[in-house]
């Protein structure tokens, strides 16, 4: 407790300066970044993970700080706290995907995790996917994160699922997870996360080969759903 009030506070005055030339300097010298990233792949620390993330997304905000997160490791830290995550799900994902959203959901573990997570990435590529000092992220973040949680990516990706009137159609949608301002940021952030890395047409071709056109049909279903609005409330 003391840990996520003493992070919570920090992240609080950053987010208070209007520049971060002011605090990036502090934060370089007296901040054990290693060891705050570290604690992401901490079994013991799970309660304390969404605030580490919060933090580590006010620093990757800036060029600097995201440049602070790549070089503390945080891309290896990350892919081990997403691997935990869904060790468990693996054996769901043969049954279905929406199998594995009722046991994704149940997780509490889970909750805001993958959203934050990909916010972060997405700060980090956007800032640092052109650099010449940084080859290599945005490849690392298509293989490790789009390809390697497929399952994840499709999961979210897929059309949410709101109370309707209609008895067939609630019948139909009992088996399905109940969509939440949580479950809907989190695709928020996943299609962020896709639109800043298509922009890498090289990279993406590369990767992308073998699941690029399921990816696609799902964006367009996604993205049809959200243009009726409110007609499929």
């Amino acid at each position: 407790d003391h840990y996520k009030l003493s992070l919570t506070t920090i992240d609080v005055v950053l987010r208070g300066f209007s520049t971060s030339a002011t605090w990036i300097p502090i934060v370089e010298k007296h901040l054990q970044l290693h060891s705050v990233v570290q604690k992401l792949e901490d079994e013991t620390s799970v309660g304390t993970i969404p605030v580490i993330l919060q933090f580590l997304l006010t620093l990757s905000r800036v060029r600097e700080g995201a440049m602070m997160l790549v070089n503390a490791g945080f891309f290896v830290s990350l892919r081990g706290l997403l691997a935990k995550l869904s060790d468990d799900q693996h054996s769901s994902v043969i049954c279905g995907e929406r199998s594995l959203s009722n046991a994704f959901d149940r997780s509490e573990k889970a909750k805001h995790i993958w959203g934050l997570s990909l916010a972060v990435v997405t700060a980090i590529v956007h800032f640092l996917g052109d650099a010449s000092s940084s080859t290599g992220i945005v490849d690392y973040v298509m293989a490790h994160l789009l390809v390697e949680k497929a399952f994840l990516i499709s999961y979210y990706l897929s059309v949410p699922d709101f109370p309707s009137e209609d008895h067939d159609k609630k019948r139909a949608r009992s088996l399905n997870r109940h969509t939440t301002l949580s479950t809907l940021k989190e695709t928020e952030q996943t299609l962020m996360l896709i639109c800043v890395l298509a922009r890498y047409r090289n990279s993406w071709n590369k990767a992308m080969e073998e699941m690029d056109s399921q990816l696609r049909e799902k964006c367009i279903h996604l993205l049809a759903f959200i243009s009726r609005g409110n007609q499929q409330l």
